[in-house]
C-alpha cells in the first residue's frame, strides 16, 4: 500500500482521469441534435439492446468553448405517460471524460450500459431523457429526450433531425394568428380517438424567433371560462425549439388532450403561445388587431357527449 514519507499507511489513492489523445475533429456541417447551454452541443445519440436486461448507448458531443467545470450526466427512462422506469447517475465517460478536459471542435463519442429491470413492460412509446448537471448544486444546465422507440429493441434506435420544411401542406382549416410578430398559427386538424382529443396545428416562423417558446392548449368551458383539459409543452416536444426556426419555415405538430373525466357538454379550444417568463406572446388576429388577452380561441365547438 502507499505509504507516507515516513512510513505511515496512506490507504487507496485514486488519480484524476487524464486525456492524452484529442478526439477526432468534428466535422463543420455535423447537425446538432440538442444544445446544452452555450457550450455544449448533443450531435449523435444511438440506443440499441445489447441483452434482455441492458441497453447500450451511445452520445457523441462537441464542445464549443473550453469548460471550466465537470458536469455530472443523468439517463432516464421514461414511458409514453411520463413514469420514470430506471436511471442512472454518473459523469460523462462514468468519469474518464470529463468535461473540463473536452477540447472545442473535438468529438467527444461517450459510452454507457444502461440496466432494465425485469419487470419492464413492452412498450413501442420509451423516451430516454438525457440530463446534463452541475456539482455540488444539481442544477441542470440541459437535457435531451431521444425517442420513442421500442423495449425490445430489435433494431438499434437512431436519433436524427428532421429536414425543414419550407412547403405548407394542406391545411384543413386555414385560419391566421400571429405571435409576436415571429409565429403565426395558419390553421389546423381535429379528431377524436377514444377518451383523447388529437389536435395538429400548422404553423410557419415569418423570422427566426428570438427565443424558445411553449405552446398552450386549452380546452375549456366557454360558459364559466373553466379550463377542463390542457396540454402545455415546447413546440416539437423540445426536440426542436423555436429558437433553432428560419424565416419561412413550416412545422407542424400534433397536441393530445386527454378527456378522461371530462363532463358532457359544449366546449370551446384555445392555443397560444408564451416565453420563458410565461408571459404570452402578443397574439394579432388576420384583421390586424389585437386578440384580448392573447387566449386566440379556434372556431370550433367541441362536443362530449354523456
Amino acid at each position: 500500500g502507499a505509504r507516507t514519507p515516513s512510513g505511515a499507511e496512506r490507504g487507496p489513492i485514486y488519480l484524476a482521469p487524464i486525456r492524452v489523445t484529442a478526439g477526432p475533429p468534428l466535422p463543420p456541417e455535423a447537425p446538432v441534435l440538442y444544445s446544452f447551454g452555450p457550450e455544449i452541443r448533443l450531435y449523435g445519440a444511438t440506443v440499441e439492446q445489447m441483452a434482455p436486461d441492458r441497453l447500450a448507448v451511445r452520445l457523441v458531443w462537441g464542445a464549443r468553448y473550453p469548460i471550466a467545470a465537470n458536469y455530472g450526466i443523468s439517463l432516464r427512462l421514461q414511458d409514453s405517460t411520463g413514469r420514470e422506469w430506471a436511471a442512472m447517475d454518473t459523469q460523462p465517460g462514468y468519469g474518464f471524460l470529463p468535461t473540463s478536459l473536452w477540447r472545442p471542435g473535438e468529438m467527444v463519442t461517450d459510452r454507457y450500459e444502461f440496466p432494465l429491470p425485469t419487470d419492464l413492460p413492452q412498450s413501442p412509446a420509451y423516451i430516454l431523457r438525457v440530463v446534463l448537471y452541475r456539482f455540488p448544486s444539481l442544477q441542470a444546465i440541459g437535457e435531451c429526450p431521444i425517442g420513442p422507440f421500442t423495449v425490445p429493441l430489435e433494431m438499434p434506435y437512431e436519433e436524427k433531425i428532421a429536414p425543414r420544411q419550407f412547403t405548407m401542406p394542406p391545411v384543413p382549416y386555414p385560419m391566421e394568428v400571429t405571435f409576436g410578430g415571429e409565429i403565426r398559427l395558419t390553421g389546423y386538424d381535429v379528431k377524436r380517438e377514444g377518451d383523447h382529443l388529437l389536435l395538429t396545428l400548422y404553423w410557419q416562423a415569418l423570422t427566426s424567433p428570438r427565443g424558445d417558446y411553449t405552446r398552450f392548449v386549452h380546452l375549456f368551458d366557454p360558459a364559466t371560462k373553466t379550463v377542463v383539459a390542457q396540454n402545455d409543452a415546447p413546440l416539437r416536444g423540445e426536440k426542436y425549439p423555436t429558437s433553432w426556426w428560419v424565416a419561412g419555415e413550416v412545422v407542424s405538430e400534433t397536441v393530445t388532450l386527454s378527456l378522461e373525466g371530462v363532463r358532457p357538454g359544449a366546449y370551446r379550444l384555445a392555443v397560444g403561445l408564451y416565453d420563458a417568463t410565461v408571459t404570452r406572446l402578443p397574439a394579432v388576429g388576420p384583421d390586424g388587431y389585437p386578440i384580448p388577452d392573447d387566449y386566440p380561441m379556434l372556431p370550433l365547438e367541441v362536443q362530449i357527449e354523456p
